[in-house]
């Protein structure tokens, strides 16, 4: 089992000293360089290494070997394995055509393997997302440990039900469930869609989350075929929330929200979460609708977590696309990558609960040198630069600004003495960490 995210009451301790300047030693300090105060980054778990090469695919940041990709779909991890689908259009670089579960797999989120098409589009629609799980007691009656793709099929009059694949041989090969669909019932014709499926030890049950035209819609199930509506959270704000993920970290529950146009921030479109509970029917009720952002950028879309990760990690990735400009596209033949893998960590920060996000271990251990940046900003060095990016440090104000990328931003910080930094220039693609991870930025970058 992990440490759990104990530096809070450490980092509290130091926010609070926040004005206290460290002056050097000697006598009256002169016009030597002033020294400020550093800040611990919080202590994320590693990740195994692997040298195994189970084939041709490429590193840090994934991506198909042709055509369209978009949302992660069905991440778990067994057997010394992290298995990534993801939403995948083989007729094209455009996404205009039908979607499949494109498939592929890691041994160390570094190195990536293409696969086979895991799941194709049939006589009920499109495979559009879902997730997976591992049915290690057989409920299903599918097969001990079989992996139990639940996903929605977009039929041709537009219609968002419910459907199931399932694979025996650990998640290469599916077999498409006979009874098909299993939920279609939608009271709303469209905007019904994109399941998130766990178990819920305090429920004794599997808990399904959906997507609904002004919400989030909640099933329970004890053998993952058969659901019954157990209610719904629906915000204040009526938005149709994308692509949801659940999990617990601690004593919290954690829903993530893809919002093409969250309020909070102007012409942005992103992943945001909420921290709450489970009510005793399984639905979400959140502490407060407050807009938390996972990532600032506007080039970061349909974030999903692994299930089933070892010592309990939260490891995350997400599509790297924006809906507030144009899509870069490639000409060597595929269009759309996947961040850098994260792994997330519940604490405070501003005096507020913050998840945490950082490159997993193996990213930053294995990315070449001319792609990583690690810098610290304070008052006497206030730029940070990473080709084409700079941030430019306010702090008066407790600010930085992102600019030279095609989506610049300025973002709030904590005030601090000082500020670290980490940058990933990628396949494309820049991502910034600012403050062990309280803050991250995704944005895609126009070709060299």
């Amino acid at each position: 089992m992990i440490k759990r995210f104990f530096f809070i009451a450490a980092a509290l301790a130091l926010f609070s000293s926040c004005g206290e300047k460290v002056t050097p030693s000697g006598e009256g300090g002169g016009n030597e360089k002033p020294q400020y105060k550093e800040y611990p980054i919080p202590e994320y778990p590693e990740i195994a290494d692997s040298d195994v090469d189970d084939g041709e695919g490429p590193e840090l940041n994934f991506h198909p070997e042709s055509n369209w990709l978009n949302d992660p779909n069905g991440l778990f991890y067994k057997d010394g394995v992290w298995h990534l689908y993801y939403q995948y259009d083989p007729t094209g670089m455009y996404g205009s055509g039908p979607r499949n579960w494109g498939h592929a797999t890691s041994r160390n989120l570094y190195k990536w393997t293409w696969q086979d098409v895991a799941i194709h589009n049939d006589e009920n629609g499109y495979a559009w997302s879902g997730c997976c799980v591992v049915d290690s007691d057989n409920k299903s009656g599918l097969g001990k440990d079989a992996v139990i793709a639940l996903y929605t099929s977009k039929t041709s009059t537009g219609e968002e039900k419910q459907s199931i694949y399932y694979s025996n041989d650990g998640g290469y090969k599916f077999t498409k469930y006979p009874g098909n669909p299993i939920l279609a019932d939608n009271p709303y014709r469209i905007g019904f869609r994109d399941p998130r499926v766990l178990w819920v030890d305090e429920l004794g049950k599997y808990l399904m989350v959906l997507t609904r035209q002004d919400g989030r819609s909640f099933y329970t199930s004890e053998n993952l075929i058969d659901w019954v509506e157990a209610g719904d959270y629906i915000p204040s704000y009526g938005v149709t929330w994308e692509c949801p993920d659940l999990f617990k970290m601690g004593d919290k529950w954690v829903l993530f929200a893809s919002d093409r146009s969250c309020q909070a921030i102007s012409n942005y479109s992103g992943v945001r979460y909420l921290l709450g509970r489970l009510d005793k029917r399984g639905v979400f009720v959140p502490d407060d609708e407050a807009c938390h952002m996972l990532d600032y950028g506007t080039c970061f879309y349909a974030a999903q977590t692994w299930a089933y990760a070892p010592d309990d990690v939260r490891v995350m990735i997400a599509w790297q696309h924006t809906f507030v400009g144009e899509d870069i596209y490639h000409p060597t033949g595929w269009n759309g990558n996947m961040t850098v893998p994260r792994t997330l960590l519940l604490g405070e920060y501003d005096g507020k609960p913050r998840l945490y996000s950082y490159p997993v271990s193996t990213v930053i251990n294995n990315v070449p040198e001319d792609q990583i940046l690690k810098a610290t900003a304070n008052p006497k060095e206030k730029i940070i630069r990473m080709s084409p990016a700079a941030l430019i440090f306010d702090f008066e104000n407790s600010t930085v600004e992102i600019k030279k990328v095609p989506y610049p931003m300025k973002i709030k910080l904590e005030k601090r003495e000082s500020h670290d930094v980490l940058m990933i220039r990628g396949n494309h693609s820049i991502e910034i960490f600012i403050d062990g991870g309280a803050v991250a930025y995704t944005s895609q970058l126009e070709e060299e």
